[in-house]
């Protein structure tokens, strides 16, 4: 059966369970979803916190967190047997307010119904006195038979992501001897927790050395990797840096320091308690020749954001490790920054929250890739809330100043990081038309900075049209990137033949100013959803366009045809692979994403990064 052909059968197989699944839909009108519903809770204005215990810190301490106005909502504190159940809630207590006093008990399990007992966090749960309104609400539980306890833990907890709001878990269960489990809700299954997802964190148990007064514990079983330092040395360099430290805790990995203190950096010291990674801190890198290859390459998102299912989590290794299949020999590493504002600049912060693409994160993602030889492009790229890059305009000369002061500052962040980690490429910014279309003295400066810092190539990933074509700085830049999301086509049944020769024409265009240049082209990030009609704008969110499988892979299919064609093309990251396998990339777990991994599409580009060189 030849390719096309196996295409139309699965498509009309698709076809005929998308179709009797759009009718159930129809026919059942569900209720609203779990994301839904914890958005519309976190949207509210006013809040009830419920406090379930007679302990005067406990109350003292919830007043004080409501008058801070966290979040910026109203808050209500009122005791248990005063519960107003119709307002998103936050428990905390000691014991369970009576009307869910099974609530536990259903979330857990019978087998888990009494764990509360010892210190449990239950975020964001449906609100079963509300479960059949048409906009249900949440209840979150902070409990401990211990109000002392739990005060203290509370104290701990971060004001990043909405502190008590937004928890980093759906649950966490401390027990007694300081050992925990955390999880979170599963993907596909409503309000149910992931049990088969949980992570379990080990209490460290006894000292394995004592070296002058100071203890010594191995976390997670931590024992120096065999190219490392011995116990012996990480214990005496800690000492000589930190003199008046009184305990060590060493962690084999970011992902397990990250667990554990909710900060994935390498080197914590909390009071005189010093936390370690060592392995982290004594890599050493260098940047091996590339032997000039075409870049059969992948980009790798950071999908998670339960700290071991990010960058710098143990499912990032099984995921780089999957790509094999593909004969995918390069991938694209992309922290994220955040502006809320497309015309409103302060700083590009760096982000350092555990589940975010934070600095050891995204470092550990960058080894693992090496490790399996891949060529890396560290794409550094901005988050612009309600927009695009291609949004960021400013309108006072000052403003662009500050701009270009913060937005270099930033890069440079990464350009240092990118030398010491023996990083292959970096891009130097994505999509920021204006900006580059605009001011192009700007970016050559940044450009020549950059030089002085990272002696590897640097690139820019340009926006598919009037960006791309128009960019008059290629000629300061190693190869030219873009960023291709072109239409194929504008019909809503095209040839497979029409698809192939719209793929050819934004080649040939691609080609004709990597010519000009002089540089080698590189497609910075290319893909097509699994949706109907993926030719027709490639960019766009599925919105409630159906999943069609067939459709991407006709794309694929067009895409490598006019690569094969190019004599300018010398690689492509597509857009894009999760950081952890078992990634939902869709919603209800319609797979309407861009990962062509289990899919056809998958099966063309494995075929043609197989021969490709």
């Amino acid at each position: 059966m030849n390719l096309l052909l196996r295409i139309v059968v699965l498509g009309g197989i698709l076809c005929l369970v998308s179709c009797h699944r759009a009718e159930a839909t129809q026919a059942e009108s569900p209720p609203p979803g779990r994301r839904d519903v914890q958005r519309a809770a976190l949207q509210a204005p006013i809040w009830q916190f419920v406090v379930c215990s007679e302990d005067e810190a406990l109350n003292r301490y919830v007043d004080s967190l409501a008058d801070s106005r966290p979040l910026e909502k109203k808050i209500r504190v009122v005791a248990c047997a005063d519960w107003d159940y119709s307002l998103p809630s936050i428990v905390f207590g000691d014991r369970v307010p009576e009307p869910i006093h099974e609530l536990p008990t259903t979330a857990f399990g019978s087998s888990d119904g009494d764990t509360w007992g010892e210190l449990m966090v239950l975020n964001n749960y449906l609100n079963p006195l509300t479960a059949k309104d048409s906009m249900p609400s949440v209840v979150s539980l902070y409990l401990s038979n211990d109000p002392a306890r739990l005060l203290r833990f509370l104290r701990t907890v971060p004001s990043e992501w909405g502190g008590v709001f937004r928890w980093r878990w759906a649950y966490e269960i401390h027990a007694a001897d300081g050992s925990r489990r955390m999880g979170d809700f599963a993907e596909r299954n409503g309000w149910r927790l992931a049990g088969e997802e949980e992570v379990v964190l080990q209490s460290p148990g006894a000292p394995v050395l004592e070296v002058d007064g100071v203890q010594v514990f191995a976390v997670d079983n931590y024992s120096p990797s065999p190219k490392g330092l011995s116990l012996a040395e990480i214990v005496a360099a800690a000492l000589t840096e930190n003199a008046s430290v009184e305990r060590i805790y060493l962690y084999p990995t970011v992902e397990r320091i990250g667990l554990w203190q909710g900060s994935m950096n390498a080197h914590q010291l909390q009071g005189r308690d010093l936390h370690l990674v060592p392995d982290h801190l004594h890599y050493r890198s260098a940047r091996p020749a590339w032997k000039n290859d075409f870049l059969r390459g992948m980009t790798v998102a950071h999908e998670g954001y339960r700290v071991y299912n990010g960058y710098g989590g143990s499912g990032m290794g099984p995921s780089l490790d999957s790509l094999q299949q593909l004969h995918v020999n390069a991938v694209s590493i992309v922290p994220y920054t955040f502006m809320r504002e497309p015309g409103l600049i302060d700083e590009l912060p760096v982000p350092n929250g555990a589940g975010s693409e934070n600095d050891p994160a995204v470092r550990a993602a960058i080894r693992e890739a090496k490790a399996r030889g891949c060529f890396i492009l560290l794409k550094p790229q901005i988050w612009v809330s309600g927009g695009w890059p291609g949004d960021v305009h400013f309108e006072r000369p000052a403003d662009w100043d500050r701009f270009f002061a913060a937005y270099g500052n930033w890069i440079a962040h990464y350009a240092r990081m990118a030398e010491e980690e023996g990083v292959d490429a970096l891009c130097i910014g994505t999509e920021l038309v204006q900006t580059t279309l605009g001011h192009p003295v700007a970016w050559r400066a940044i450009i020549a900075d950059l030089r002085r810092q990272y002696t590897g190539q640097l690139t820019y990933a340009a926006n598919w049209g009037p960006e791309f074509e128009n960019l008059s700085f290629w000629d300061d830049l190693d190869a030219i990137g873009l960023n291709s999301y072109y239409p194929l086509s504008g019909g809503s049944e095209p040839s497979d033949e029409e698809l192939r020769r719209g793929a050819e024409a934004w080649m040939r265009l691609a080609d004709s100013i990597s010519t000009t240049y002089d540089r080698p082209l590189w497609l910075t990030e290319v893909g097509y959803r699994s949706v109907a009609g993926a030719w027709i704008n490639p960019h766009a969110e599925a919105g409630d366009r159906p999943a069609d499988e067939v459709d991407q892979a006709r794309c694929y299919a067009a895409l490598i045809a006019a690569g094969k064609q190019s004599e300018r093309l010398r690689g492509m990251f597509v857009w894009k692979w999760p950081s952890y396998l078992g990634h939902d990339e869709g919603r209800q777990g319609n797979n309407t994403g861009f990962t062509p991994g289990g899919k056809p599409a998958g099966a063309l580009l494995s075929e043609f990064y197989r021969d490709v060189r």
